[in-house]
This record gives C-alpha cells, structure tokens and sequence, in this order.
C-alpha cells in the first residue's frame, strides 16, 4: 500500500493491517 493514510474506514479496508502496522509505529 503506498498510499497516504485516510483514517477514514474506507482507506483502511484497502490497506492490509501489516501496512497500517507499520505505518503507526513509524
């Protein structure tokens, strides 16, 4: 996913949880 992070719901659902993962811790 290289996509900027709209906690929005829809956005998140596109992404995998690995990805959010990694995009919070940074």
């Amino acid at each position: 996913a290289g996509t900027k992070v709209k906690v929005d719901g829809e956005e998140l659902l596109m992404m995998g949880e690995d990805d959010l993962l990694a995009v919070i811790e940074g």
